[in-house]
């Protein structure tokens, strides 16, 4: 019933990753070392941050392009913040100052509001209430999640009943941390501003800017799932009745044709297809087939 903060979070080891799919999902953890196998309980809330893949986000790519976290990881996190390094020179020179001062005095320059150890009883206290929905709260995030389902376009992954769930925790802990319990309209209302902070800020697909599209988190933007259509109808056109193969250089060209795709995006494009199955290599190198649905 604490928090786990993880830095460098993309260095995990796969088998680390695999415990927290576990702890996320069911709050469970199992153990199977020395003859000893358990199950422990794992309520435990994960705060973590990473690097992108580059050492800096590039704005003109969706998140997962970013990042090397596993999708299926990704999605359990309820929110998700991108923070940029933007010089500023205010503020750079506000942060230089404060860094050295903490140097010069061994110390914090000045108190800080509330002392630790006051802090730490105060959110010891406060884990022990457990707040419960008013009906108010129940009707703006019901109205907020149907608003983000309507809101779906054709060839849309929205939102799921995980997304409600994350609302619904994120309105509980503001209502638990003041000291209520009671979760009001006034705590949906923050939970909602938080979800929507996530989907201005991580969940637009760059090239569509179509808002709320959840498939970003999932590698399925509007905009790539229209380019993987292009791409199926592309193959399909070089396979022809016969089912014939495709050379991998004829694809590449088919796909720059349609002006969707420049030489890197067809390659990019041609590597997912192969990697997720949709298409494979047939006896003869440099020639595909496509697996029948």
């Amino acid at each position: 019933q604490g928090i786990a903060a993880i830095d460098e979070f993309d260095k995990m080891r796969p088998e680390d990753r695999s415990a927290l799919h576990e702890q996320m999902e069911q709050q469970t953890v199992t153990i199977a070392k020395g003859g000893i196998y358990a199950t422990l309980n794992a309520r435990t809330s994960i705060l973590a941050a990473l690097n992108p893949i580059l050492g800096k986000y590039n704005s003109y790519q969706n998140l997962t392009d970013n990042i090397n976290l596993p999708i299926p990881l990704l999605t359990r996190f309820d929110l998700i913040f991108v923070i940029k390094d933007t010089p500023t020179a205010a503020q750079d020179e506000r942060l230089a100052t404060h860094i050295l001062e903490v140097h010069r005095k061994r110390g914090y320059p000045s108190p800080p509001p509330i002392h630790f150890d006051l802090l730490k009883k105060y959110f010891a206290y406060a884990k022990k209430t457990a707040p419960t929905l008013t009906k108010e709260a129940e009707e703006r995030l019901k109205e907020y999640y149907l608003s983000l389902r309507r809101s779906v376009t054709e060839g849309q992954i929205g939102a799921t009943p995980r997304t409600l769930e994350s609302l619904i925790r994120l309105a509980s802990a503001r209502a638990r941390i003041l000291l209520r319990d009671q979760v009001i309209e006034d705590d949906a209302l923050t939970a909602i501003s938080l979800m929507n902070r996530m989907v201005e800020d991580v969940l637009t697909d760059t090239e569509t800017k179509t808002r709320a599209d959840f498939g970003v988190l999932l590698g399925k933007p509007t905009g790539e799932r229209n380019k993987r259509v292009v791409a199926m109808d592309a193959f399909k056109t070089l396979e022809g009745t016969d089912k014939k193969p495709v050379e991998r250089k004829a694809l590449k060209e088919e796909l720059m044709k349609t002006g969707r795709f420049n030489d890197e995006d067809a390659e990019k494009m041609i590597q997912n297809l192969i990697r997720d199955g949709t298409i494979y290599e047939s006896p003869k190198p440099g020639f595909y087939r496509r697996l029948q649905s």
